[in-house]
């Protein structure tokens, strides 16, 4: 067997042998003449057809983006014929970035920052389509309220309301000292300032129209600027809207108006009126206005405050220096309305009709002073107690004394009480 199997291999050797002697022998001797032709059987003429530009020797002049090249024709085997060809431009090489105006393809806007057209690498032509960006985007930019460049980005922000009948202003960032806040937004009425709406502005005058009813909390929050409000049309005010505005001298508030917690605090009045139709006031409203020295309580039917703490609440230097004048439609002090309140002065108007004061009312004011009551009936628990009162006259017809009305009045040398008085 093994005999058998090396003959046949030692035959299969042999054929291909033979074959390569055939076939590959004259191929590689096909062009040893350079052309010519000896008579030989393997004689190879050459035959200059071929365009192979990326061959080094065919190269006559090297084609670009600018110039057409030439070349000479190549035979299969490599051989560089004399007859040439030319080959038509290559296209650009758009890969160069350079920014200037020649190269501008748009300015930058708050979308996109500058777009510049690329530079081709071998001739610096300019590609009419090809850009890039480079640099930063533009700050936005407005007119109508709108930015002009189509982000759809406002100057001042409004939100629409939970029942979608108006809108609420939130964010006013216009630079300037005189604001006028718009009637309506998008055909539908501004009624209300949201929170911290001004807080990144500085302005002197907001004018508010009528459509306006509501300044929600903390809308001018420590506003260091704010000089002059109207607020005729508003009947709401949040707590702390106005808090620490030092410049805001004078505030003109209508009837019906609710007054938060702090909502004043810290402004810089001298005088100030609570107007008959305000029907809440919380506590602290007119706290540490520094500047305040008189306020005239006009309000007819205002609610109890829910804290002990009082509308003016006590000054650091502890001096008494607000004088407190009640109008002549006042019926009732509310409870607690000026506890700890350093008041130096207390005048009820000549045809007062004030007949309660409520419980703690008065509680632990500092001003040491006489008080006269003429129309009251009823004194409501601690109403005066730990307070500075040196002297105190009750005339009309008092029915009711609450339980501690006047206990630790440690300055009270002298107490009248008129004839006519009820059966307490």
């Amino acid at each position: 067997m093994k005999l058998r199997n090396i003959k046949i291999f030692s035959r299969c050797r042999t054929w291909i042998f033979a074959l390569f002697i055939t076939v590959m022998l004259p191929l590689l001797f096909a062009c040893a003449n350079n052309g010519q032709d000896n008579g030989g059987n393997n004689a190879h003429v050459h035959a200059y057809t071929e365009k192979l530009t990326w061959l080094k020797e065919s190269v006559i002049t090297e084609r670009t983006c600018v110039q057409e090249g030439e070349y000479y024709y190549v035979c299969t085997c490599g051989a560089v014929g004399t007859e040439t060809y030319t080959v038509g431009l290559t296209p650009h090489q758009f890969s160069e970035r350079i920014e200037d105006e020649a190269h501008l393809a748009s300015e930058e806007t708050c979308i996109d920052p500058k777009r510049y057209y690329y530079d081709c690498s071998e001739c610096s032509a300019i590609s009419e389509e090809l850009t890039f960006f480079s640099g930063y985007r533009a700050e936005h930019k407005y007119v109508d309220n709108a930015c002009v460049y189509g982000c759809g980005d406002e100057l001042n922000e409004y939100i629409l309301s939970e029942n979608e009948e108006y809108y609420i202003l939130t964010n006013y960032r216009e630079d300037t000292s005189v604001v006028t806040v718009p009637d309506t937004y998008k055909g539908l009425p501004v009624k209300a300032i949201g929170e911290h709406a001004f807080g990144s502005v500085d302005v002197k005058e907001i004018i508010l129209p009528p459509s306006v009813d509501t300044i929600h909390n903390h809308a001018f929050y420590d506003h260091k600027t704010l000089e002059k409000i109207n607020l005729e049309g508003v009947v709401y005010i949040g707590e702390y809207a106005f808090y620490n505005c030092e410049m805001l001298a004078e505030i003109d508030l209508v009837n019906a108006v609710t007054l938060g917690e702090y909502c004043f605090s810290g402004v810089g009045l001298a005088e100030v009126t609570i107007p008959e139709g305000v029907i809440e006031i919380g506590t602290n409203a007119f706290s540490f206005c520094e500047k305040l020295t008189k306020m005239n309580y006009l309000a007819v039917s205002c609610a109890d405050l829910e804290h002990l703490e009082s509308i003016l609440n006590a000054r650091d230097d502890g001096k008494a220096y607000i004088s407190l004048y009640v109008g002549n439609k006042v019926e009732k002090i509310p409870d607690n309305a000026f506890s700890y309140s350093k008041l130096s002065k207390i005048e009820f108007a000549p045809d007062s009709v004030c007949h309660t004061i409520g419980q703690r009312a008065f509680y632990s004011f500092s001003g040491e002073m006489p008080l006269e009551l003429t129309t009251i009936e009823n004194i409501g628990e601690y109403a005066f107690a730990y307070s500075g009162i040196t002297e105190l006259i009750l005339g009309g017809k008092i029915n009711v004394v609450g339980s501690s009305a006047f206990s630790h009045c440690e300055k009270l040398t002298k107490v009248i009480i008129a004839a006519n008085r009820g059966g307490f």
